[in-house]
């Protein structure tokens, strides 16, 4: 086994504990919120806590940007534009978010944060200061995400992962145990708090023993940001996407129907992203090593390995979806228990936009990985505005919930063909090549199975 192969492993390893350590979290923490809060109160925290998304994009995209362009400069020997990269990027994360602090605290102040989020039973104090601080979270989350520059680019991506699967784990432990011992809101947000403070110090000092990159004014470049601004600018359309397809559904979805239809499609659609979670890990384990080997120009590589991706992504979600299929309204019911009514096709629509969600996820990559997403970046947030129109006028004129998976397959079916026509040509590769790749390993699966 060659070192690439070993660190995609150990990538691959790292970002599978993340993902059961969130998705546990997720299974676990739903019961237990709504046992000692309820669904409305649990319903009113969703949303409320959907803000912070927004907050996390603060950074306009630039941590993933000079993330990839760090590696690209490291693997070429260029040491000095390397760290210039780092600093110039964790100065405008200090600058924009002192800017989004002191916007928030004026917006605070002036207006009442639970009328405008239709909350009735968390008061206007306890959500004034929950936000700020869970604004604050995200901060150190963001500069948490800046460090993992640094592993990236030495090949210690799985090192730097595992710290945030700790800190996430301390998270989750004291979350849980804020909830058992029945404290406020504010207790728990500030709790959550203190520990990713805390272990941001010790990831601080872990990432300097890697690299020993310097901080300091001396290794600002303007010049150097704004050749950088634009990659990272279109990959904010990233976290804009999402937060329009996950935290913009759920609010429109409060505004019609309320938080305990909230909390129907919500957990819904948490099982049913189990199986996009698992591409997931496929692309965020070969992302880093991608990005090194693109900068060291060796295409041969790259076209594999985004073969890979496609094929491993393939299997992944055919086999994920029989088991939902299968199973899904068992495992629901074992997880949620009988308060909420499992809803058969709110779950069947989610699945199937899933599955076309993770054909096109499993090829971006390429694009990603090598800063050439900007004009991919831009379909998509039209498109996803698209789709959440079109959600919005389901519910405005049928008020069924279960209907609102038919809006995502608009952004879904087009960039399927979109993404993988770019996908191709960045990878000298072709579409023929591809899928007869891709059917001599299913059917090479198939003999094995049966």
């Amino acid at each position: 086994m060659n070192k690439l192969s070993t660190k995609i492993i150990k990538n691959f390893g790292a970002n599978t504990l993340s993902m059961l350590l969130i998705t546990s979290f997720q299974i676990i923490s739903v019961p237990i919120f709504i046992k000692f809060w309820g669904v409305e109160f649990y319903g009113e925290w969703i949303i409320l806590n959907a803000l912070t998304a927004y907050f996390s994009m603060t950074d306009i995209g630039i941590n993933t940007a000079t993330a990839n362009e760090y590696s690209f400069k490291y693997a070429q020997g260029k040491y000095i534009q390397a760290n210039i990269l780092l600093n110039n990027n964790i100065l405008f994360i200090l600058i924009a978010f002192s800017i989004l602090l002191s916007f928030l605290l004026l917006i605070t102040s002036v207006f009442d944060i639970t009328k405008l989020l239709s909350l009735e039973l968390i008061n206007s104090k306890v959500a004034k200061i929950s936000l700020i601080v869970l604004f604050l979270q995200v901060f150190i989350g963001v500069m948490s995400n800046t460090l993992n520059t640094i592993y990236r680019a030495k090949g210690e991506f799985s090192r730097g992962m595992n710290i945030d699967n700790f800190i996430r784990l301390g998270e989750y432990i004291v979350t849980v145990l804020v909830l058992i011992l029945n404290y406020s809101i504010l207790e728990l947000v500030i709790s959550v708090f203190v520990v990713k403070f805390l272990a941001f110090l010790i990831k601080v000092i872990d990432s300097k023993k890697i690299i020993n990159y310097k901080l300091s004014l001396k290794f600002i470049s303007y010049k150097e940001f704004i050749r950088i601004i634009k990659p990272s600018i279109s990959f904010l359309s990233f976290p804009i996407a999402n937060s329009i397809l996950l935290q913009g559904y759920l609010l429109i979805i409060n505004s019609f129907l309320g938080s305990t239809a909230v909390v129907v499609f919500k957990t819904v659609r948490t099982m049913v992203f189990l199986m996009k979670a698992a591409v997931g890990l496929i692309n965020s384990s070969l992302w880093p090593e991608f990005a090194v080997e693109f900068g060291k120009n060796k295409l041969q590589t790259i076209r594999k390995m985004h073969r890979f991706s496609v094929k491993s992504s393939v299997i992944f979600t055919i086999f994920l979806s029989i088991f939902l299929l299968i199973f899904g309204e068992n495992i629901y019911y074992m997880w949620i228990g009988n308060e909420i009514e499992f809803n058969t096709l709110l779950f069947h629509l989610l699945l199937l936009s899933v599955i076309l969600n993770s054909i096109w996820n499993s090829s971006v990559l390429v694009l990603q990985a090598t800063n050439e997403h900007q004009e991919f970046s831009i379909l998509y947030v039209v498109l996803t505005l698209i789709s959440l129109t079109v959600a919005y006028i389901i519910l405005l004129t049928t008020s069924r919930i279960e209907l609102i998976p038919l809006s995502l397959y608009i952004t879904d079916l087009i960039l399927i063909i979109y993404v993988f026509k770019k996908s191709l040509k960045i990878v000298d590769d072709d579409i023929k090549n591809l899928i007869f790749s891709l059917k001599f390993d299913l059917q090479k699966l198939k003999s094995y199975i049966f």
